[in-house]
């Protein structure tokens, strides 16, 4: 997993660079911008689809290559906006993560809906590969001091600083925890 970090702080080191001159890292990445710079890094392109929740019942999404090699990601309607961005970012991660994208799609979605790890032949680990990646770019390192700042001094809680972030809760609160930052409950309404 360790080069997989690496890669997606790359990736995203690079994008910054080109974006701002390296001179400021957003605290709310612009998926758009990020999946242009990484289209264009890569030479690929790159194409996003959301498709109704009945034709996708048990994928949030799906990274997919056309025969010219070209990339096509699928998004279930059925997410809200922080998961679209978030499974946007995650299903793009594999363009620049892995050469060949899974096709066994039923396969794909069997090993992860029942944590088949002796039918899922790698699947579970790209897709884990993907997750960590699109946290280390949604949610980057970068960021621990202003969430330190929020969390500790201001006590924001972790369901207002995902908003902000606009990227789920739960992945919001693993970074925080990762980090050794208190998770602030929001009060019950």
């Amino acid at each position: 997993m360790d080069e997989v970090i690496k890669k997606a702080r790359e990736m995203r080191a690079k994008f910054c660079m080109q974006a701002s001159g390296g001179i400021r890292n957003p605290v709310r990445l612009n998926t758009a911008k990020f999946s242009k710079f990484v289209s264009e890094d890569l030479g690929i392109n790159i194409t996003e689809q959301f498709l109704p929740e009945d034709e996708m019942p048990d994928l949030l999404g799906l990274y997919a290559k056309d025969d010219k090699g070209d990339v096509i990601i699928l998004i279930s309607e059925g997410n809200n906006h922080c998961w679209r961005r978030f499974v946007f970012i995650k299903e793009l991660c594999h363009a620049f993560l892995e050469e060949t994208p899974c096709t066994d799609v039923e396969g794909l979605a069997s090993s992860l809906i029942y944590k088949d790890i002796k039918q899922q032949n790698g699947n579970y680990t790209r897709e884990v590969s993907g997750v960590i990646a699109a946290i280390e770019i949604l949610i980057p390192e970068q960021l621990q001091g202003y969430l330190a700042h929020e969390t500790n001094v201001k006590r924001v809680d972790s369901t207002t600083l995902a908003e902000r972030l606009m990227v789920p809760q739960r992945f919001l609160d693993f970074r925080l925890r990762t980090w050794g930052l208190p998770v602030i409950h929001a009060p019950a309404k």
